[in-house]
């Protein structure tokens, strides 16, 4: 893992990378899927980025974890 040293911080972890790459993959207006919502976050990032005034959107998020799915249902 000697390459992380020379990348700037935001690159320093791979969830950094993770936020960065999202907007390739889906756009605004987009429907987006996160198969694991755990936290939130990537779910909350999702949609963040698919949202759009002018449209509906849809980000669904899924998890196996009861309490996952209780803490995203608080949002």
């Amino acid at each position: 893992m000697e390459f992380l040293v020379l990348l700037p911080p935001l690159f320093s972890s791979f969830t950094g990378i993770k936020y960065l790459l999202l907007p390739i993959f889906i756009q605004k207006g987009d429907a987006a899927i996160d198969a694991t919502c755990g936290n939130v976050y990537d779910t909350l990032a999702m949609v963040k980025i698919v949202a759009d005034e002018s449209t509906r959107v849809c980000v669904f998020a899924m998890d196996i974890q009861t309490d996952t799915l209780e803490n995203t249902s608080l949002l």
